[in-house]
């Protein structure tokens, strides 16, 4: 679905034209229905025509049980790590959904890979006691990996599917750690007017906001082919890799992993181009 502007609407943003870089540029965005709106909006702030192509939804996780459990005595682990702003937002909605108090969770240390992450917490009231420079799990084991983390425990609520990393190299560094689903990526299928723009080349550029977002769009188009002709953009480095691991060339990469920074990159890319 496009969300371009029309003349006179009143949705329609209002950026003085010098700020719109990406007047002309079509660009295709492939989060989540529930999540596509910021990156959206940004987007067409820049006066770009944006298509709302979402590859993946979230669902609950097809039981609570561990993570009821473990969210309900917080005081047991140093450390609660939160790995996205999807999985802050899943797990504070389901603490509030049983009654339970947030502030309880700062009876741990918060740590938020991100910062889109640790601005869930904070919207919440709740203070990252630690945010890695870098926004993935190397990041913050470079950081843990400076003291002794014999013993200690880490909560780690996240997708059903994820990378091991983290929960790995914590454990080989002396920790106990706990991993709890509170969410599922579910794929969705590609909506056939999305393969047609992209067959027409009529895409200047495809956004993917993590690594499942690039798994889901390329085996709803049946293979990367497709997207050999619009600039591939990454939000971080883990979803680049994801690209390139298809054969494809991520042209855009944004320097830290929000979605402010993966505009301002898009925007750098075609003003260059310009």
């Amino acid at each position: 679905m496009s969300r371009g502007g029309k003349p006179g609407d009143p949705h329609s943003p209002t950026v003085p034209a010098a700020a719109q870089e990406l007047r002309g540029r079509t660009i295709l965005v492939t989060r989540s229905a529930e999540q596509t709106g910021d990156l959206a909006d940004l987007l067409q702030r820049r006066g770009a025509r944006v298509i709302e192509a979402p590859v993946i939804a979230f669902e609950e996780p097809r039981d609570w049980s561990a993570a009821d459990d473990a969210l309900g005595h917080p005081s047991a682990y140093d450390w609660i790590v939160f790995t996205s702003a999807n999985a802050v937002e899943r797990t504070l909605g389901r603490m509030l959904l049983l009654g339970r108090d947030l502030r309880a969770l700062e009876q741990a240390a918060l740590v938020a890979i991100g910062p889109a992450t640790a601005r869930g917490l904070q919207e919440r009231g709740l203070r990252p006691a630690l945010v890695p420079a870098s926004s993935r799990a190397e990041g913050l084991l470079e950081l843990l990996g400076a003291g002794s983390l014999s013993g200690k425990r880490v909560l780690i609520p996240r997708a059903e599917v994820a990378r091991e990393i983290l929960p790995e190299q914590l454990r080989s560094m002396g920790a106990v750690v706990d991993v709890v689903v509170v969410y599922r990526t579910v794929p969705v299928p590609v909506a056939e007017p999305i393969r047609d723009l992209l067959v027409a080349r009529r895409v200047d550029a495809v956004t993917f906001t993590s690594s499942s977002t690039v798994e889901n769009l390329i085996a709803g188009i049946g293979g990367p082919d497709l997207l050999r002709g619009p600039a591939l953009a990454a939000i971080g480095p883990v979803t680049a890799e994801t690209v390139t691991a298809h054969g494809l060339i991520p042209a855009i990469v944004a320097r830290r992993a929000s979605v402010e920074d993966l505009v301002e990159s898009i925007s750098a890319y075609f003003a260059s181009r310009d």
